[in-house]
């Protein structure tokens, strides 16, 4: 089955991994797939640039809350965050993040808004955690 991308995503489209559409965003989703279960949306997010970005500006909130009209729904951030001895997030200058911090932040996205959270090494490895939700939702 067809995959429908975001128009936006453009190094998902560029590999040649599903089909352009605006119905995505519908849903608050970067990547869409019918399955005989229902429907699942994936929101990917670059670790950790993109994932702060869209926390700042309100997207994810805006996202997450649209994922609820989804039968299944996942946040997926690409990358690994890294941490200091201290626990707070290793980045370009002093980080305010902490491990716990980060982790309420993923809380927030399955208890407050139903959306499951699943890491990924890179952008390969998000479009295998898509095709092997289509295939655990056959």
């Amino acid at each position: 089955m067809a995959h429908l991308v975001s128009t936006t995503e453009h190094d998902i489209l560029a590999l040649g991994h599903g089909i352009s559409s605006v119905l995505p965003e519908k849903y608050g989703s970067d990547l869409l797939i019918f399955t005989p279960r229902g429907l699942f949306g994936m929101q990917r997010k670059k670790f950790p640039e993109d994932f702060f970005a869209s926390l700042g500006d309100g997207r994810l909130a805006r996202e997450l809350a649209l994922m609820n009209q989804l039968d299944f729904s996942m946040l997926v951030p690409e990358g690994r965050p890294k941490f200091d001895n201290d626990g707070y997030l290793l980045s370009e200058g002093n980080s305010k993040w902490t491990r716990q911090s980060l982790r309420n932040i993923l809380r927030s996205a399955k208890i407050q808004h139903g959306v499951d959270v699943e890491w990924s090494e890179d952008l390969q490895d998000t479009i295998a955690i898509a095709c092997e939700m289509e295939l655990y939702l056959k």
